[in-house]
């Protein structure tokens, strides 16, 4: 199954001004390219992040939308006992680090849908400049 048409949602600090926000979503349009798909809606929320990239500790919360609480991978969270990364991170992105989610989902609007992924080894802890 092709995953087009890819679609995005952009969620922003609201705190951003109209300018910050449209950089944000040019940001994510140039360094995501394909992979971000039309980007649907910029949403202004409260946003809370906390990250260690050296325990791959990472805690986020976007508003009542998107929340994301990672750790550091161990033994036991091998699906297959190969620790490549098979699949690198979507975007360009500095000092990139597997995690494992402890908890992660999207319950925003503009998708058409919604999901949660506990428990998997899904998420990336990175840096990146603009």
């Amino acid at each position: 199954v092709h995953p087009d048409p890819i679609k995005s949602v952009v969620l922003v600090d609201q705190r951003a001004s109209a300018d910050q926000r449209k950089a944000l979503a040019d940001f994510v349009r140039e360094h995501a390219g394909r992979v971000a798909g039309e980007i649907v809606r910029v949403a202004p929320l409260p946003i809370d992040m906390k990250f260690d990239h050296i325990d791959m500790v990472g805690n986020l919360k976007a508003g009542k939308e998107a929340h994301l609480q990672t750790r550091k991978l161990k033994k036991g969270d091998c699906v297959c006992t190969n620790e490549i990364v098979f699949y690198p991170p979507l975007a360009k992105v500095d000092n990139s680090a597997p995690a494992f989610t402890v908890d992660g989902g999207f319950t925003g609007r503009g998708l058409g849908q919604q999901w949660a992924n506990p428990g998997t080894r899904s998420a990336f802890l990175a840096t990146f400049a603009y």
